[in-house]
């Protein structure tokens, strides 16, 4: 019996063998780590397994693929365990990834840092020095969003006990430091063009402040008056040169930017920006009000409604309403509940959208009463601008702690109902509502950048 091995071992080992020629190295460990004593032929092929491995991860880790570099290490440690050797190739990755982040940092290249930060997280592997600028990005990122808003103090405020700790901090905080000085100015200035009526000046100059503030609520509601005025005169409404303007800044802040650019010969096609919905204790959504929303990759310059930071074509597929229902248009490989489609499909609640080879939506119908649904991120991908979710908007949106509801508030006392009201939104609930500090027992108007507060919750347009 010495040298023999048995019929099942002899299977096994051939299966892991197999797996090992094909690159399928974790399914090699798993079939491996089934024996707890291996015999001879587990041993060669363990230890010809272990020696790829860590060749994978080295050269890995010496290219920048990250990727393959965590992959590698994380089947080497289920391989032989913890031991110095996967310590000293933790090390290595730890050190070179923290270069590369630190690198996207100063590139602002913020997408590509939580992408790597999650894909570290998710290894399990014991990152710490990751783990921590993971956070820091956090802090920045969110401060990000404070500017876009126009809220400069407080996000100023946010990275203030941060700033001997890096660099890029000191760096964060002298942009915002400059944007706020720089918008105060504008600001006065739109003022006194829009009290002269010199709807031209008021303009260009929104789109000077919407160039460093992307999101401002000041400067985007007379932007849209100063382009209704010009239009009521004959004039025509657009700058082409502010225009221009407009797309470098939002696309230098491609990850927070209110709206999509795309060179068509010299002037620029501009996707209107979609609301968001922020609900206090629950998250953000867009609502998303298209007959027709294409889902394309979030690059600068693409002018898509649903742009995904993700593997995926710049137009990979469209959504569109049909009746009550929601028509799913492949542009790319697409496949429903894993089974390819190449024509207009038919939505169904539960339904999961497969887009390129990682990217997965489901789509949500809760509400059979609304023939609002929303979409959610299946695969660790994200919506830009970042929310937690889409609303494809129909007449009424629920948003409550009942399982009907298109946003499920669980701790909420009762349903809030958003409404088409005069080609806007309103709000409305059982109980009274306090806008901007007065109470209100009818429904109210959801205004961009108006927060409206109910018994138990408070919510905001933007």
């Amino acid at each position: 019996m010495g040298g023999s091995m048995s019929i099942p071992n002899q299977e096994k080992w051939s299966a892991a063998e197999r797996a090992v020629g094909q690159g399928h190295f974790d399914q090699a460990v798993r079939l491996l780590a089934q024996d707890a004593i291996l015999d001879a032929s587990g041993r060669r092929l363990a230890i010809d397994l272990h020696d790829r491995l860590t060749a994978r991860c080295t050269h890995a880790i010496q290219a920048n693929q990250w990727r393959t570099a965590i992959d590698s290490l994380g089947c080497l440690r289920d391989l032989e365990g913890s031991s110095s050797h996967v310590e000293r190739l933790r090390a290595d990755l730890e050190t070179g990834l923290s270069s590369w982040v630190e690198q996207l940092i100063e590139a602002d290249r913020f997408e590509e840092i939580e992408q790597l930060c999650r894909m570290a997280g998710s290894s399990k592997l014991e990152l710490p020095s990751i783990e921590k600028i993971h956070s820091q990005i956090s802090l920045i990122q969110g401060a990000k969003k404070l500017v876009a808003l126009g809220r400069f103090a407080e996000a100023e405020n946010s990275l203030q006990a941060y700033a001997d700790s890096k660099g890029f901090f000191l760096g964060a905080i002298r942009k915002i430091q400059e944007g706020h000085e720089q918008a105060k100015k504008l600001l006065a200035e739109l003022h006194r063009a829009a009290e002269a009526n010199q709807w031209d000046v008021v303009l260009s100059t929104a789109d000077k402040v919407l160039s460093i503030s992307n999101r401002h609520p000041m400067a985007f509601s007379m932007r849209q008056r100063a382009i209704a005025e010009l239009a009521a005169q004959g004039k025509k409404p657009r700058n082409r040169e502010s225009e221009k303007k407009m797309a470098i800044a939002f696309n230098a802040h491609s990850t927070h930017a209110g709206g999509h650019y795309a060179k068509s010969g010299e002037s620029q096609e501009v996707v209107t920006p979609m609301p968001i919905l922020w609900i206090d204790g629950v998250g953000g959504f867009g609502l998303c009000d298209s007959i027709e929303a294409v889902i394309g990759q979030a690059v600068p310059g693409n002018p898509v409604e649903l742009a995904i930071v993700g593997d995926l074509s710049r137009r990979a597929a469209a959504i569109r309403k049909s009746g009550e229902d929601h028509l799913l248009q492949p542009l790319q490989s697409v496949l429903v509940n894993q089974v390819k489609v190449d024509r207009a499909t038919m939505l169904r609640h539960g339904d999961l959208i497969s887009i390129g080879p990682r990217v997965e939506i489901r789509y949500l119908r809760t509400n059979k009463l609304s023939t609002t649904a929303k979409l959610e991120m299946a695969s660790r991908h994200r919506w830009q601008p970042s929310v937690d979710g889409i609303l494809l908007m129909g007449e009424t949106c629920v948003l409550g702690p009942g399982s009907s509801s298109h946003i499920l508030c669980p701790y909420w006392s009762s349903d809030v109902v958003i409404f088409r009201h005069r080609g806007g939104w309103m709000c409305k609930c059982p109980h009274p509502l306090e806008v901007d500090g007065k109470e209100y027992r009818d429904a109210v108007s959801l205004v961009p950048g108006t927060r409206v507060r109910g018994p138990d919750f408070s919510l905001t347009l933007e």
